[in-house]
C-alpha cells in the first residue's frame, strides 16, 4: 500500500498543484507538506490535516486509510502482505483455469488440463514447490472416466460425438482410467483385419485429441457412404496407407483429401481366454 506522502505527491502533481497552492488549501505550511511527501515526519499527520488534504485533493478517506496502515505494526503488515499475495496468486490461477477451459472447449475440457504440461508450473507459482508437488501428484493419480460404447462409429462422428446420444439410443458406458479426452469414445472390433493384436469383439477406445502418428493404430473416417476403417496408419506423401495387421487382408491406399478424420486408438479391452 502507498504511503500518505506518496499519495499526496501523486495526486498533487496529477492535478498540477504546487506545494504552496496545496498548503494554502489545506491550511498548513509548504515546509510541513514537503516533509510529508518526502517521509521526513516521524508519524502520519493528524486527522484534521489528513481530512483537509483529502478535501483539497478530492480523495475522501484515502489518506486516513493510508495513515492507519502506516501505524500498523510491521509484523502485521508483513502477514497482510503475505495473505494478499496468496489471494492474488489464487485469483490469477482461477483466471487461467477459466480461460484455459474456454479455449479447450468448455468446463468438460477441464480434465485435459490435468495431463497438460502447463499445470505443474502454474501450481508451483501459485502454491510453492512443496504444495505444488503434492497437488500435482494427487491430480496425476489415475481416475476412471465414463466413455460411451458406440455401435456405429461413423454415425457417432456425424452426430457430433455426444450431441446425438439421445437419438442414437446409447445407454452403455465403460470406465477407462487415465483418460483426459472428454470426447473419447469406444467401439467393438468387427472382423479379423487387425488380428492377432485385436480380436473381433474387443473394445477399443479412440481419442479425437490424440495425434495419429505414422505407424500408430487408429480409426479413419471417410465421407458419407463409406464405413470407417480401423487399421495401422502410414503417411506416404499425399497418400495414406491403411495397413491391416492380418496379412490375409490387403492394405488400402487413399488420398489424404478423402480422409475426414482420424482417431487414435488409446485403450483396448480384451476378454481373456
Amino acid at each position: 500500500m502507498k504511503t500518505v506522502g506518496e499519495i499526496v505527491r501523486e495526486r498533487r502533481e496529477g492535478l498540477g498543484l504546487t506545494l504552496s497552492t496545496l498548503a494554502r488549501a489545506a491550511k498548513t505550511t509548504k515546509g510541513y507538506l514537503s516533509m510529508i511527501e518526502n517521509r521526513r515526519v516521524a508519524h502520519p499527520p493528524s486527522k484534521q490535516v489528513l481530512e483537509a488534504l483529502e478535501r483539497a485533493l478530492g480523495i475522501p478517506n484515502k489518506l486516513r486509510r493510508a495513515a492507519e496502515w502506516e501505524c500498523t505494526p510491521p509484523a502485521i503488515q508483513a502477514e497482510m502482505a503475505r495473505l494478499a499475495e496468496h489471494a492474488r496468486r489464487g485469483e490469477e490461477f482461477a483466471q487461467w483455469v477459466r480461460s484455459s477451459t474456454e479455449r479447450l472447449g468448455g468446463a468438460a475440457a477441464l480434465e485435459c488440463l490435468v495431463g497438460s504440461d502447463e499445470l505443474s508450473p502454474r501450481l508451483r507459482k501459485t502454491l510453492g514447490d512443496g504444495l505444488a508437488a503434492w497437488a500435482g501428484e494427487s491430480l496425476a493419480r489415475p481416475t476412471p472416466r465414463s466413455v460411451p460404447l458406440v455401435q456405429n462409429a461413423a454415425e457417432w462422428v456425424v452426430q457430433g460425438m455426444g450431441t446425438g446420444v439421445g437419438r442414437m439410443g446409447l445407454v452403455t458406458y465403460i470406465e477407462c482410467p487415465e483418460l483426459i479426452d472428454p470426447k473419447a469414445f469406444a467401439t467393438r472390433v468387427v472382423g479379423a483385419a487387425m488380428a492377432p493384436d485385436y480380436r473381433e469383439g474387443d473394445v477399443v477406445v479412440f481419442s479425437p485429441t490424440a495425434e495419429v502418428a505414422d505407424g500408430r493404430d487408429g480409426m479413419v473416417i471417410f465421407g458419407s457412404g463409406h464405413a470407417p476403417t480401423f487399421s495401422r496408419v502410414f503417411f506416404e506423401g499425399e497418400r495414406v496407407r491403411l495397413q491391416p495387421l492380418n496379412l490375409e487382408f490387403s492394405p488400402i491406399v487413399v488420398s489424404r483429401k478423402r480422409v475426414r478424420a482420424m482417431y487414435r486408438a488409446v485403450w483396448r479391452f480384451q476378454k481373456l481366454d
